[in-house]
């Protein structure tokens, strides 16, 4: 074995995580009282975290990253779904892979 985990060993540790930081926010959110401004927060925490990821993919990345960006943010303008729109991302960027070699 190279010493590097596999990938059984990488997806039970991020669920274990996923879980952890889940009970986490239930277990903090007893201790919260509720408010517009939290609720406003917890809204766009998803948003927050996927531009992040988005940005830093576009700045690392090359033609084929931001072809592909462009495509998921067509495909959601004309599908409405965010499952679909990610999943023409992944072709998109997948077939650019594939041509570019």
């Amino acid at each position: 074995m190279n010493g590097s985990p596999s990938f059984a060993e990488l997806l039970i540790v991020m669920a274990v995580v996923a879980f952890a930081c889940r009970a986490a926010g239930f277990f903090v959110m007893r201790f919260l009282p509720p408010s517009e401004r939290l609720d406003a927060a917890l809204r766009g925490t998803p948003l927050a975290v996927m531009s992040g990821i988005v940005a830093l993919t576009l700045v690392r990345g090359g033609v084929s990253e931001l072809i592909a960006t462009a495509a998921v943010v067509a495909a959601m303008f004309v599908l409405r779904n965010e499952i679909l729109s990610a999943l023409v991302g992944i072709a998109v960027i997948a077939a650019l892979r594939t041509v570019a070699g």
